[in-house]
């Protein structure tokens, strides 16, 4: 059976927009059709309104003086947001995370970023929407606490 073309919205054939849960492409997969750094373009393009609206707060050192880099690749996944010199990622979760095999993929990426070092924040898209100074206290919060470490 021979493969269909890609298509140029999607990062996997068969898989609409972002993926369900775990963003980030299995690059071991024989269907990986993006290198690392494509793929975080790719999500940079591609962003939702609430991770845009998030990337208004956390760009330009806004955060306890703190670099974030958007959709950064760590290993096998990407990051919605990472800050290197605090070893935190912000993940933004919208509908497919909340589906079983989101959640299972979320563990496993959440615990690979733990042996790593790298805490893991989560926040759904309508928290960031409608709790925006809650979301971005906790964010402070944690970065002053990695800090003090």
């Amino acid at each position: 059976m021979s493969k269909s073309a890609p298509n140029p919205s999607s990062p996997l054939p068969g898989t609409p927009g972002r993926g369900a849960g775990g963003e980030g492409l299995d690059r071991a997969g024989a269907d990986n059709l993006m290198e690392p750094i494509e793929f975080a373009r790719f999500q940079r393009r591609t962003a939702r309104s609430y991770e845009q609206l998030l990337w208004q707060f956390l760009r330009n050192r806004q955060r306890c003086g703190k670099k974030f880099r958007r959709q950064h690749p760590l290993g096998h996944y990407t990051a919605d947001f990472y800050c290197a010199e605090a070893k935190l990622v912000v993940e933004v979760d919208g509908s497919p995370h909340q589906t079983a095999e989101g959640k299972q993929k979320d563990a496993a990426r959440d615990a690979w970023m733990k042996l790593q070092g790298i805490e893991v924040l989560r926040f759904g898209g309508w928290q960031i929407e409608f709790e925006t100074r809650q979301v971005i206290e906790s964010i402070d919060e944690v970065l002053r606490q990695r800090r003090a470490q």
